[in-house]
């Protein structure tokens, strides 16, 4: 998920390199203002983007979790949109919102994953926590449920 947002900063970069460039050694050419501006433009395009796809990614990981695509493939729901299938199990679940969903659902797999992998012995847990870039310490029970959900979040 990150490889394209790691492509879409380094080709901002590239181009506020290049625009600053060219500004310095040539102040009087309009190209490196250009080249700045249109830097700045690819950087709101970016944002934009990683929202949208964060956002589809929260839908997915819900839907998995709520199980929509089998219960919109129920004959009760045949004809009825997967949005709305899915915002009336967020509702029979006690949810109003996907964002509402995905958190709570984030924040339960962090508990479970410090109660198994920094509390406990399961190496596979353990081994989630270091692939999202966290170092276990059993001593000082780092790191927390809160720092496990935020770099499970992002």
């Amino acid at each position: 998920m990150n490889k394209s947002k790691s492509g879409m900063t380094a080709a901002k970069g590239a181009m506020m390199v290049a625009g600053g460039a060219l500004l310095i050694a040539a102040a009087a050419s309009p190209a490196g203002p250009i080249l700045i501006a249109l830097g700045a433009i690819l950087g709101g395009v970016a944002a934009i983007v990683k929202f949208y796809k964060k956002y589809k990614r929260k839908e997915s990981f819900v839907d998995k979790a709520l199980k929509v695509d089998e219960a919109a493939a129920l004959p009760e729901n045949k004809g009825i949109a997967k949005d709305k299938v899915r915002q009336a199990l967020l509702e029979k679940n006690g949810f109003n919102s996907v964002g509402q969903c995905y958190s709570q659902l984030v924040t339960d797999l962090a508990g479970m994953l410090f109660e198994s992998g920094v509390k406990g012995d399961d190496k596979e847990s353990r081994q989630i926590i270091e692939s999202i870039g966290l170092k276990v310490d059993k001593s000082k029970k780092t790191p927390g449920k809160d720092l496990i959900a935020k770099k499970l979040h992002t």
